[in-house]
């Protein structure tokens, strides 16, 4: 198995690549909220069953960081998740680690420095401004800086050193604004360049320092 890889993109809800495979997790069929997880090799051209999650859900964000994959947030059709799980995917084995300071589900997540960000969500009363961030080696999550609006089903990705979380839904509208944090003044900024339409729950990647979109759900913008 090759373990050559840099990936960088958003982390959308229950999909990761890492060491030349691809891994989907969670989810929900229409009825049921799975737990399980697959991988799909494109040496073999096939997906494997290869574990489960303590709990099944949806609305949960995945990202990965060194060797690993992890699980944050979610809904598991009652209540939103403050769970947070990882896969060592040398070792094949799940971990459960520190829970987030606040239940998220659909939060924007990303990783920066090492350290993984989770933003905005909705938390079963309210669609969140709070942001968090966890450090890796600690086990520890930290509260940052609220965002500047409340914030869920947004995407998150690092480009310039700054995190940003792209499009979204604050429990009234869809947005079309793209905001970013910047971790070394601890600041939110709103970019001057809007989306052409307001999106929700898109797909984001960073490709040659340019950013690229796709969505599931999307209207034009209202003057």
């Amino acid at each position: 198995m090759s373990r050559k890889f840099h990936f960088s993109s958003a982390s959308s809800d229950y999909f990761s690549l890492t060491t030349d495979m691809v891994y989907i997790c969670g989810g929900k069929d229409g009825n049921v909220r799975h737990k399980s997880m697959e991988r799909y090799s494109p040496v073999e051209n096939r997906w494997e069953v290869i574990g489960d999650l303590s709990l099944g859900r949806d609305g949960m964000a995945l990202t990965e960081a060194g060797e690993n994959i992890y699980f944050i947030g979610g809904f598991d059709g009652i209540n939103a998740l403050d769970m947070v799980e990882r896969f060592d995917v040398m070792k094949s084995e799940f971990s459960t680690l520190h829970p987030m300071i606040s239940k998220r589900s659909a939060p924007g997540v990303a990783v920066m420095d090492n350290m993984i960000y989770a933003c905005g969500g909705y938390d079963d009363i309210e669609h969140l401004t709070t942001v968090e961030r966890y450090d890796i080696v600690a086990d520890q999550w930290t509260c940052l800086r609220p965002m500047k609006r409340q914030l869920c089903y947004a995407l998150a990705c690092v480009l310039n050193e700054k995190l940003l979380l792209v499009a979204g839904y604050n429990g009234e509208s869809l947005l079309d604004t793209v905001d970013y944090y910047n971790p070394e003044t601890d600041t939110w900024r709103t970019m001057e360049a809007e989306l052409s339409l307001a999106r929700s729950d898109p797909g984001v990647a960073v490709v040659r320092a340019s950013l690229h979109w796709a969505t599931r759900k999307d209207k034009p913008v209202e003057n």
